[in-house]
């Protein structure tokens, strides 16, 4: 009968007995990073770790019955002080033993006075296995845990535009930016979002007798990681230095088409997402706006007169420091004109001039459909 009376108390007491409960997947693909070896190293995984919470009710029918002992081993009696003293003990562990977890505390100790009924309220979340060991050691049976599985990148802002980062939307957690989003349908584990022991049991049942075969799996990239670590390094001195909005860059085999690294300042910590002011730092330029080609349609253009025999090497034109199209005047990056000087020396010195110049022996109808040659306009 109190089972009955009591349904909602005991189904959630039962609950807690899971890792998750529904709403959250309890798993995750992972995603990878390539070192120059062969090697991978996890990008994204997923992480265990804990919530502390505290049963008030019991808390204070002990210490109502004189059987809570502070930590110098006194009998305590108050409730204000039996709280102060256990806050003392948790958050030395909590604080002593925190590394990369980004501790979020969910109830002020205080508060719990005003909760003498209540059967659960939690204290610290995101807690470490090392934590857990440590208050388990206090043998106070009114604090129990309960073991979550949460997104972890090991990297921290490592290739954070690439690897993207997993939020919520209402209520739905899933991809939201980068591979985690592109690659949602296979990262994502859609089975039941209860796990214990009974539950993995029956599942997996499921699955034997299930004709449905999910495309579930895990990302593997070709991001090298010292190789990116150092693209970052160097792209956010030139931010710095440029005072620049955005800065990016990639990383290539010329060979392969691999991507060794792809950066862009200013970056973001996919765990540390709380601290981000301004969205917008989460969209990948290099890859999603559309920008004017720059100096890099140069050689192209000038691969094209080489193939067509217009020019050459040491083919001379006159630089005058601008030229006229139209209605438009463009002018090189100094707005200086050198004279008489050969195509080469236009290519390394990345002269306007001469790729107008170029561009108009060759002509529009050519130089476009070289273009589309090259691939211009289609995916990489």
């Amino acid at each position: 009968m109190l089972q009955v009376v009591r349904h909602e108390m005991y189904r959630d007491i039962a609950d807690r007995q899971y890792v998750k409960k529904g709403g959250v997947p309890d798993d995750r693909g992972s995603i990878y990073f390539t070192t120059k070896d062969g090697n991978f190293i996890p990008a994204a995984t997923m992480k265990v770790s804990y919530i502390l919470y505290v049963n008030p009710k019991s808390f204070f029918t002990q210490l109502k019955a004189g059987k809570y002992v502070n930590g110098a081993g006194q009998v305590v009696t108050d409730p204000a002080v039996a709280l102060q003293d256990l806050e003392g003990r948790i958050t030395s562990f909590v604080q002593q033993q925190a590394t990369s977890s980004e501790i979020v505390q969910r109830t002020e100790f205080k508060d719990l006075i005003g909760k003498p009924s209540d059967t659960y309220e939690e204290l610290y979340k995101n807690l470490e296995e090392s934590q857990v060991e440590q208050i388990k050691k206090m043998n106070l049976n009114f604090l129990g845990f309960v073991k979550e599985k949460k997104r972890y990148y090991p990297g921290g802002d490592l290739a954070a535009h690439v690897i993207g980062m997993v939020g919520y939307k209402g209520d739905v957690l899933a991809g939201r930016y980068g591979l985690e989003k592109q690659y949602e349908d296979n990262l994502v584990r859609k089975e039941s979002a209860y796990t214990n022991f009974f539950a993995d049991l029956f599942s997996g049942a499921k699955k034997m007798v299930s004709d449905k075969e999910k495309f579930e799996g895990d990302v593997y990239t070709t991001i090298e990681p010292v190789v990116q670590r150092e693209l970052q390094k160097t792209i956010g001195r030139i931010h710095d230095k440029e005072r620049s909005d955005t800065t990016g860059a990639i990383i290539m085999d010329p060979y392969s088409g691999e991507i060794l690294a792809m950066a862009q300042v200013p970056t973001f910590d996919p765990g540390q997402t709380k601290k981000v002011q301004d969205i917008s730092v989460y969209k990948n330029d290099i890859v999603q706006s559309a920008n004017e080609m720059g100096s890099i349609i140069k050689p192209l253009t000038m691969s094209v007169g080489i193939d067509l025999g217009k020019i050459h090497a040491d083919s001379i034109y006159k630089d005058e420091g601008f030229v006229k199209v139209k209605d438009r005047t463009m002018y090189n990056f100094d707005k200086k004109g050198r004279g008489d000087i050969t195509m080469q020396v236009a290519l390394s010195k990345s002269l306007n001039t001469g790729f107008v110049y170029v561009a108009r022996l060759v002509g529009n109808d050519a130089l476009t459909d070289y273009f589309y040659k090259f691939g211009l306009g289609e995916k990489t």
